[in-house]
């Protein structure tokens, strides 16, 4: 048995580089936080979420609210939504109370 036979080793698809799980590890580690550093954040239940897109204007049968997707330091996905507080608001950043918002783990 040699050395390759007992290290578990992962390949990149994009960029075909093979790491060792630790390195690959912290390859992905680094990338989740740059990507989090990088994102608007809010804090749920102590959990720091990253938007990975500015919230949207949705609706739901008739009922209109913004939304975003979001994601955590592990890569578990959230969406997050607003309720419009103020629907007579000329602009988007008066129509919701943003600090105001229901966190759904997807």
């Amino acid at each position: 048995m040699n050395h390759l036979d007992r290290e578990k080793f992962y390949i990149n698809t994009v960029t075909g580089i093979v790491a060792s799980g630790e390195e690959w590890l912290q390859d992905f580690k680094e990338e989740v936080i740059k990507d989090l550093k990088e994102a608007t954040m809010i804090i749920h239940n102590n959990i720091l979420l990253g938007l990975l897109e500015e919230a949207y204007l949705t609706d739901n049968t008739g009922e209109y609210f913004y939304q975003a997707e979001a994601i955590d330091k592990y890569r578990n996905e959230y969406l997050i939504t607003w309720e419009i507080t103020n629907p007579e608001a000329q602009e988007e950043e008066n129509a919701c109370d943003w600090k105001n918002y229901t966190v759904e783990k997807l």
